[in-house]
This record gives C-alpha cells, structure tokens and sequence, in this order.
C-alpha cells in the first residue's frame, strides 16, 4: 500500500477481462473481494468494475499497467473509465500510451537517486528502507521496470513497510 492507498499490477492476458478478475479478487486489496459481473454491455461492465475497485480502495487506489496496447479490451475500457473517474492514478509502462492519458512519460534507467525517489514514492518519505532501495539499485541494474518489479515484491511479501530495518530487507532481498 502506498501512503494510505492500495495499489494494483495489471499484466497482459490472453483471457478477456481475466487482469480485472484478477484485481478485483486480489486478497492484498482493503475490502472483501469483489466477483467481476457478467453485463452484455461493455462500457457498462467496464464502469461496474470501476465502481467496485473504488469501493475495494476507498483511500485511493494506483494502477500499474504493463504495456497498455498488450491488455485486453475489457481491461483498456476499465483503465479508461478509472480514469474519467479521476479516482485513481494509472502509471502505463510500454511505448504506446493510451488515448485518453493526458501526461506520458517514458521510463528511463533509473540512478540510485532515482530508485531511492521510487521507494520514497511507494513507502513514504522517510521510511528507514535507503538498504532496500540500494539492493533493488544493484538487483535492477536501473532498469525502471524490474525496478518495480522488485519493490512490487517486497511490498507484497511484507519486506517493505516503514517499519522494516536495513537488516530486514537485505535478508528480503537475499529470498529473491
């Protein structure tokens, strides 16, 4: 969870609408799980899965899209309805951005400044995790992507939380 909101992965699939059943089942999220409805109309069902990720993640919800052209239709059309909704904030990795995003940015090799920046962004400024930040520097090689894989990780497994000490995460880290 980052700084009080939850955060969410969508990988590509090659099952309509299988990355929004994914999320909206997703244990790690606030709430009790939510089954995806099974509505005729598209831009319908589309904004009910909207609806009930924003009830799942009352605080705020951030969606990371691997390669956004790579996900299905019905997974396009939820990311486009989450953000008329401007309820949550979408991060899109891959070279072609969606029609509806109204800031690109393209992901360069991050520096150690940089991953530590991500870390901060992801945990909160401040958190004891400069060990962490350092070992997913080293283990990404600045690669943006694997990069947040690793932290993706971390956060998952309960490695990474304000509260983790340096040791803490280096031997999270070692698990890799």
């Amino acid at each position: 969870q980052a700084e009080g909101g939850a955060w969410v992965r969508l990988v590509p699939s090659g099952q309509p609408w299988a990355a929004i059943r994914a999320v909206l089942t997703d244990p790690s999220l606030p709430g009790s799980p939510e089954v995806l409805h099974d509505i005729a109309d598209a831009d319908e069902r589309a904004e009910q899965a909207a609806r009930q990720l924003e009830e799942r993640s009352p605080s705020g919800l951030a969606v990371i899209v691997d390669d956004f052209s790579a996900q299905d239709e019905g997974t396009q059309r939820v990311l486009a309805a989450l953000a008329r909704r401007g309820a949550v904030s979408i991060c899109t990795a891959g070279e072609e951005a969606p029609p509806w995003a109204d800031q690109t940015a393209e992901l360069t090799p991050l520096d150690r400044a940089g991953v530590t920046a991500l870390v901060d962004q992801v945990l909160g400024e401040g958190a004891p995790l400069q060990a962490l930040a350092e070992l997913i520097y080293i283990a990404s090689g600045g690669q943006a992507r694997a990069a947040v894989d690793l932290l993706a990780v971390a956060c998952k497994e309960g490695r990474a939380s304000s509260g983790n000490g340096s040791g803490r995460a280096r031997e999270g880290m070692r698990r890799w």
